[in-house]
This record gives structure tokens, C-alpha cells and sequence, in this order.
């Protein structure tokens, strides 16, 4: 006669559940733990390839000292850049005393050019960063639905881009007062379609791959899969995307200065400035007008450059 096996037998004949069993949560949840695992590792090898790259460095030095600049200006320079020199004459060429030389009211360039930092990034940034949030919402949605979708919305964006920003961005300034609210606003507007057009190609790449696919079948919404899992994926693209397009907010900043959009000529600003002294590069009095200039294009190069390094780590 042979004993039933209770719940606490240990009868071979029972057998063991193995350890792979289908049924067991945590054999479920390792393909999930180790793709987290992966995902952590594959971003500390790009943090690492970045902090290696001697063109993101420098792109950063030359960031962070303008940032400094537009922080706490007046940790680095000697005058107030809104008032004359009493020591120096107007348009004095660079000197001990003013190393950029004086304007035509004889106010110090360097200082001048020192706090435009300000102008410029309390300004590109947000812009930048709103038109790139704007821009990837719409290339999500776009290129996630496609059909008659992506055809009406690529159409508005065709005609956007059709136009040149600086012009939109001109005939917008001559219509309305142009605050700082309104000048982010603009900008922001201007990047949304061309970001939106960048990130629809991506994300139709995406949509293609087989975890998107397994997410479909899986029964999941199309808010869930583009948000929780193309998103995370393309990740890369909009950081780029945001890099340049701070770049390209500054010129945009700049240039309507330049033509008398915006900014106040008693306030030191890198565009005004080259707008209040480029007649003088006639009489051979370039200080004014260079140094502004050198200012934008470092600021942008410097961009640019930790926009290219993090392109070419993500291609990695």
C-alpha cells in the first residue's frame, strides 16, 4: 500500500517546477530587468565616449564661459557696460584700459560684449527647447499614424518650410511688440515644423522594428507605444535636434537685433551692438563691430560642436 503524497512530500514522482517555468513572475520579469540593464550600460558607454571626444570638451569650455558670462558678468569684467569711461576717449582702439576699445559714447566694448551673453541665452535656450518639444509631439504623431494624418499635417509643414524662418520671423516682429515672451513664442513656433518633419522620419524607422510590432500585438494604444516605447529610442535624434536648434535660435536672436527687431540699444546686446557700430568699419574702427561678432560665432561653433560629438556617439 503506498502513501499519498501531501503538499509537503517529496516524492520524485511529484516533480519540481523548473526554474524557466512560464509560470514563475520573476523568470517573466528577467528579459525585462536585463534590457534595463542594457539600456543603463549602453548609456554610460556614450557619457564616457563624450567625456573622451576633444570636440565636446572644447564645445563645452566654450559654452560654459558663455554661460558664465551671461550668469554673473560682472564677475569678470572692470566698468559697467551701460555707462562712458571717464579714462578713455570714444572710439579708442583696444588699450590696457579698455582691451576691446570704447564705442562711439565711450563705453567699454569688452564689458559690452561680456553682458550681451545675457540677451542672447536668457532668450535661444527656451526657445529652442520649446520648439523641439512642440516639434517632436507633432513628428511622433505623424509619424507613428501616418495616412491622411501625415498627409494634411505635412502639408502645413511644407508651407512653413517653404518660407525662410528669418523672413517669418521679420514680418512676425513688424506685426507685434516684441517682448521676451513674444520672441520665445516666435521662435519656438518657427522650429516646431522643421523639428516635426526631422523627427516623423525617425519615428517611421521605428515603427518598423519588431519591439514596436510586439508592442501592437500586444494589444497596447498608440499613445502608450510612442511615448513608452519609441520615445526612449530616439532619444538621441532629439537631443541633437535641441543643440542645433539653439544654435540656429541665437543667430535668429541676433540677426533681428541686428535689424532693429528687438532688443534696446541702452542695453548691452551682441546684435544691437553690430547694428549701432558697423558704419564705422569705413573709418577703420573694426573693434566695435568684430568683437560682437566673434561672440556669436564662437557661442554657435561651440554648439555645434557638442552638437556633432553627440551625433556621432549616438551613430557609434
Amino acid at each position: 500500500m503506498v502513501a499519498s503524497s501531501g503538499p509537503g512530500s517529496t516524492d520524485p514522482a511529484a516533480g519540481v517546477p523548473p526554474d524557466n517555468d512560464p509560470a514563475d513572475p520573476l523568470a517573466e520579469d528577467e528579459p525585462l530587468i536585463d534590457a534595463a540593464a542594457e539600456r543603463k550600460q549602453a548609456r554610460r558607454e556614450r557619457r564616457q565616449l563624450l567625456l573622451k571626444s576633444p570636440a565636446f570638451i572644447a564645445g563645452a569650455i566654450i559654452v560654459g564661459f558663455w554661460v558664465l558670462c551671461a550668469l554673473v558678468p560682472d564677475l569678470l569684467t572692470r566698468y559697467d557696460p551701460s555707462e562712458s569711461l571717464r579714462t578713455v576717449s570714444p572710439r579708442s582702439g583696444p588699450s590696457s584700459e579698455a582691451w576691446f576699445g570704447t564705442d562711439r559714447i565711450g563705453r567699454d566694448v569688452y564689458s559690452r560684449v561680456i553682458a550681451g551673453a545675457r540677451e542672447v541665452l536668457k532668450v535661444s535656450p527656451l526657445a529652442a527647447g520649446l520648439g523641439v518639444l512642440g516639434g517632436t509631439m507633432l513628428g511622433l504623431i505623424v509619424g507613428y499614424y501616418r495616412g491622411w494624418i501625415d498627409e494634411v499635417i505635412g502639408r502645413i509643414i511644407d508651407g512653413f518650410l517653404s518660407i525662410p524662418l528669418i523672413l517669418l520671423a521679420v514680418l512676425v516682429s513688424a506685426v507685434f511688440t516684441v517682448t521676451d515672451t513674444v520672441l520665445i513664442i516666435m521662435i519656438a513656433a518657427l522650429f516646431t515644423p522643421v523639428v516635426a518633419r526631422t523627427i516623423r522620419s525617425v519615428v517611421i524607422g521605428e515603427s518598423e522594428l519588431d519591439y514596436v510590432t510586439s508592442a501592437k500585438l500586444r494589444g497596447e494604444s498608440g499613445p502608450y507605444i510612442m511615448v513608452r516605447e519609441i520615445l526612449p529610442n530616439i532619444t538621441g535624434t532629439i537631443v541633437v535636434e535641441l543643440t542645433v536648434r539653439i544654435g540656429y535660435a541665437i543667430f535668429t536672436v541676433a540677426t533681428l537685433a541686428f535689424l532693429g527687431l528687438v532688443g534696446d540699444i541702452s542695453t548691452a546686446d551682441w546684435g544691437t551692438d553690430i547694428n549701432q557700430t558697423y558704419p564705422n568699419l569705413q573709418s577703420d574702427q573694426w573693434w566695435m563691430s568684430i568683437f560682437p561678432g566673434i561672440a556669436i560665432a564662437s557661442l554657435i561653433i561651440g554648439i555645434n560642436l557638442i552638437a556633432d560629438s553627440i551625433d556621432r556617439v549616438n551613430k557609434a
